[in-house]
C-alpha cells in the first residue's frame, strides 16, 4: 500500500510539474510504467477518481502521448459522467489518439445504454448534450453521420433546452462536418426565427469552420 501511494505521488507531481509540457510529461511517466507494473492502473485511476480536476485533465493529457489503447474504452466511459468541460474536452482527444477506429462505437454504446437507464428528462438532455460535445471534439468523421442524424431528429423542437441542444450539435458539426452537410447547415443558417438566432449564428460559424478546412475564404464559397 505504501508503495502505491508513493507511486501515485509520484505521477501526480508530473503531472502538476508547470514547468513541463505534456510531452515531457508523458516521457516521465513513461519511464515509471516500464518500471513498475502497477504504474498504468494508478494512472488510469487518477482519470477516473481523483478529486482535482486538474489532475484529471492532466492524467487524461498525458495518457495522449502514451500506447495505451487498451484503456481507451474506461477514458471514453469517463466522458459522460465528468462534470468538467476541460477534462472532457482531454478524455475526447485522447480516447480518439488511443483508439481512432473505435472510439465513437464504444461512445456511442455508452450513450444508449445510459440513456435507456435515465427517466429524467434533464438527465437525458445532459447526456445528449456531452454526448455531441464529445463527437466534435474527437474530431473523427465516425462522428459525422450521428451528429446529422441527431440535428435532423431535434430540428423541429423549439423548447430553450432543445435550442441549446441544437447549437452543440450543430458547433460540432463545424469541428468535423465536410461538404456534406453544407445544404442542411444552410437551412438553419436562413431561419428567420428571432428566437432562434443562436442557431442560426452557430450554423454560420460552423459553415465558416467548414469553408477553411476546404481552403476556401467563407462560407460564401461553398
Amino acid at each position: 500500500m505504501f508503495k502505491k501511494r508513493k507511486l501515485r505521488k509520484k505521477l501526480v507531481n508530473i503531472i502538476t510539474n508547470k514547468m513541463l509540457n505534456y510531452y515531457d510529461k508523458a516521457q516521465l511517466v513513461q519511464q515509471i510504467l516500464e518500471n513498475e507494473e502497477e504504474g498504468n492502473e494508478l494512472l488510469v485511476k487518477l482519470v477516473e477518481e481523483h478529486k482535482d480536476p486538474k489532475i484529471r485533465k492532466g492524467a487524461a493529457s498525458v495518457m495522449g502521448y502514451l500506447e495505451l489503447p487498451d484503456f481507451a474504452p474506461r477514458l471514453i466511459q469517463c466522458l459522460l459522467k465528468e462534470d468538467n468541460w476541460q477534462v472532457r474536452f482531454a478524455l475526447a482527444k485522447t480516447s480518439a489518439i488511443l483508439a481512432p477506429k473505435t472510439a465513437v462505437q464504444k461512445l456511442q454504446q455508452i450513450f444508449s445504454q445510459k440513456k435507456a437507464e435515465t427517466n429524467n428528462p434533464k438527465e437525458e438532455h445532459k447526456l445528449k448534450l456531452q454526448f455531441a460535445e464529445s463527437l466534435g471534439w474527437m474530431g473523427l468523421k465516425e462522428g459525422l453521420p450521428i451528429l446529422v442524424d441527431m440535428l435532423k431528429d431535434h430540428a423541429n423542437s423549439y423548447t430553450k433546452r432543445e435550442r441549446g441542444l441544437q447549437v452543440q450539435i450543430i458547433y460540432s458539426l463545424g469541428e468535423i462536418g465536410n461538404r456534406s452537410v453544407v445544404e442542411l447547415l444552410r437551412r438553419f443558417s436562413n431561419d428567420p426565427s428571432p428566437e432562434r438566432v443562436s442557431i442560426k449564428q452557430s450554423a454560420r460559424t460552423a459553415l465558416d469552420k467548414i469553408a477553411r478546412r476546404e481552403g476556401l475564404t467563407s462560407r460564401r464559397d461553398l
